[in-house]
């Protein structure tokens, strides 16, 4: 006989803090290239570490429950 796990397995949240602070350096370095702002600007810093929080928040509640079927 198998035993039902006890366990809920939720996302994975270190995979998507990883993700999405690439997706942000990524998206910092597009929007340097494109003069959307200078080089000596804050959100330079800022956007990849806030991609890394919202990418480990998203990767937490991932797979969304409505989408799934």
């Amino acid at each position: 006989m198998t035993s039902e796990p006890t366990t809920q397995v939720r996302g994975r949240p270190v995979a998507g803090a990883i993700l999405g602070f690439i997706f942000g350096i990524f998206l910092a370095l597009s929007l340097l290239q494109m003069s959307v702002f200078a080089l000596d600007s804050v959100m330079v810093v800022l956007l990849p570490i806030i991609m890394l929080i919202v990418g480990g928040v998203w990767g937490y509640f991932a797979p969304l429950r409505f989408l799934r079927s």
